[in-house]
């Protein structure tokens, strides 16, 4: 469930929204423990999973990290009653309420009393999106079918011992009238950190494949518009790669010198000192650097370079991230390649291209 909606207070006097739901006289509000099926009116509902992790952001850019960890809760939901269900969690609401929403509290204890109770706030995603979310728009469940969704929410407080997930009563049907609850006592305190693959490792993506064939530090040799070769003034570091289109349909692969729209490669150092991009301008050309935009229909392959300024002597290791939108995919691109500092040797700077147009060493 991404969640688009204006983002509510810290705290939220809900005893009015419970009243408004119950009645001054109600029965007791039907809950559930974590990971037991919570049954009303025929649709049964359960929360399987939750867990604290760093996640990626599609944005319009691209891929982007996200500064805070974040609380993923994965609710199953089951239609065995006889009527279809319309499964909405409010996408469209601009207030989210118990009425219309999922909402997470601090757990209240035993008798559920939400007035001044602490609530963690829904994830605002507005214009970006998070991709493993398999759902992100209404949709309407025939009897027999059910759905896996991911609610996000911001990390809960460091103290928090146990939550109470909150769920709208049209989750259950037409006929619910007051929301129902799912306690979850164990809160998640370690963060699932993203996963950065080694320079032998193949990236996968929901269509892209990339691996990473060489990180060589060199003058790269340059020819100029004027048939002359040359060199760069300072050494540099190449990453040679190949891009695979492993889906059904055409990727557009956008070089470093094209699509500004999208956000560049990016190279840091372990501390996450940016490394910076380099492009040779124009005129000037690299044999294995491409410039252009390039379509890769299925099962095509490119190989390019990606070209940084040398990092000093004291880096050990380089972290290498770009966004899958660059291959016209989704996801973020992840590496960790080890570094050692060289100092290479420097070709002329300015030498005639030979006849047969390849570089020579002399």
């Amino acid at each position: 469930m991404n969640l688009k909606s204006t983002a509510l207070p810290a705290v939220m006097k809900a005893s009015l929204v419970a009243s408004m739901l119950f009645g001054s006289a109600c029965a007791k509000p039907l809950e559930a423990p974590q990971g037991q099926v919570l049954t009303i009116n025929g649709i049964e509902v359960s929360v399987t999973d939750v867990k604290l992790a760093a996640i990626d952001l599609e944005g319009p850019s691209g891929a982007l990290a996200t500064k805070k960890s974040t609380l993923i809760v994965s609710l199953k939901l089951i239609n065995k009653s006889a009527e279809p269900l319309r499964y909405d969690l409010g996408w469209s609401t601009t207030s989210s309420t118990q009425a219309n929403s999922p909402l997470l509290f601090l757990d209240p204890g035993p008798e559920i009393q939400l007035s001044g109770q602490a609530q963690i706030p829904a994830l605002i995603l507005g214009s970006s999106a998070y991709t493993p979310d398999p759902v992100a728009s209404p949709r309407t469940l025939n009897p027999g079918e059910g759905v896996d969704d991911l609610l996000l929410f911001d990390a809960p407080p460091e103290n928090a011992k146990a939550l109470l997930l909150s769920l709208p009563p049209a989750l259950f049907g037409k006929q619910a009238k007051a929301p129902a609850y799912i306690r979850i006592a164990s809160v998640p305190t370690e963060v699932q950190p993203p996963q950065w693959l080694s320079e032998k490792d193949e990236y996968k993506g929901p269509s892209l494949r990339f691996t990473i064939k060489s990180v060589e530090t060199l003058y790269p040799p340059l020819l100029k518009a004027d048939g002359k070769r040359g060199t760069s003034s300072e050494p540099l570091i190449g990453i040679r790669f190949t891009a695979t289109n492993a889906g059904a349909a055409a990727l557009e692969y956008l070089p470093m010198a094209a699509g500004l729209a999208v956000d560049a490669p990016s190279l840091t150092d372990a501390s996450g000192a940016p490394i910076e991009r380099v492009d040779f301008g124009p005129g000037i050309a690299h044999a294995e650097t491409l410039t252009a935009r390039k379509s890769l229909a299925p099962g095509a392959s490119l190989d390019d370079t990606w070209w940084f300024s040398r990092p000093a002597n004291t880096v050990t290791e380089l972290l290498l991230r770009a966004p899958g939108k660059r291959f016209g995919d989704t996801g973020l691109i992840r590496f960790k390649i080890p570094y050692t500092w060289s100092d290479p040797r420097q070709f002329a700077e300015i030498m005639p291209v030979p006849a047969q147009g390849a570089p020579t060493n002399e």
